[in-house]
């Protein structure tokens, strides 16, 4: 259920980390599919984590 006043731009504000991006589900796997990945890291206010499987197929798949 949804947090009341909890968003991802709330999220996004806090976390202290010079290399943060904020983007939109629809674009997630165009946006990492580009990226040169070391250490990725995701935060979300909601269903980030029905990604994660993309994610890492995507990444073993390098």
């Amino acid at each position: 259920e949804p947090i009341e006043g909890v968003s991802s731009a709330l999220i996004f504000k806090d976390v202290n980390c010079p290399e943060k991006v904020m983007i939109t589900k629809s674009e997630l796997m165009d946006f990492l599919a580009d990226e040169n990945i070391d250490v990725l890291m995701t935060l979300g206010a909601g269903d980030i984590d029905r990604f994660v499987p993309q994610i890492t197929d995507m990444l073993e798949k390098r």
